[in-house]
């Protein structure tokens, strides 16, 4: 008779929610740390956007990573395109489209209204760059993507 002695279970999802939790942990320590997330475009002269205003997209797509963690989990029905991992996929989808949206619209604006004291209020500030239109075109793939596996897992059912 073999007896195995299992100290540590770990699952995909249980690790990758952990890396998950590690990195917003690193984010909130980048941000809060006094100095360390200074960089070379932030102007010296005390306009500088509040802490918080720089962790809403990172938190966000943080939160994006953690639906698709949810993939990876043994789905409640045991199919590749069930309900769970077309909503994780939706929900995921929609929320790199938000991060971006904010990264890109949101948070250049804000930033704008709190460097001059709230007086120019007209008009909005973009901030496009590649990573922000990078996760906004995958959020509309993963969208896409869970359309057309929903669509294909019910031509497959309707043939059994």
């Amino acid at each position: 008779m073999e007896m195995r002695v299992t100290l540590l279970a770990i699952t995909p999802t249980v690790l990758a929610r952990s890396v998950i939790v590690v990195l917003g942990a690193l984010i909130l320590f980048d941000a809060f740390l006094p100095g360390f997330a200074q960089g070379p475009d932030i102007p010296a002269d005390g306009d500088t956007p509040p802490a918080w205003l720089a962790l809403i997209s990172p938190f966000i797509y943080v939160l994006a990573l953690w639906f698709l963690a949810g993939l990876i989990s043994p789905s409640s029905d045991g199919e590749a395109f069930g309900r769970l991992a077309v909503r994780n996929l939706r929900v995921a989808g929609g929320l790199l489209l938000l991060g971006s949206w904010t990264a890109i619209i949101l948070e250049p604006s804000v930033h704008h209204l709190i460097a001059n004291q709230f007086v120019e209020m007209a008009g909005v500030r973009l901030a496009i760059e590649m990573d922000s239109a990078v996760l906004f075109v995958l959020g509309l793939l993963l969208i896409m993507l869970a359309g057309r596996g929903s669509q294909l897992k019910e031509q497959l059912d309707s043939f059994v």
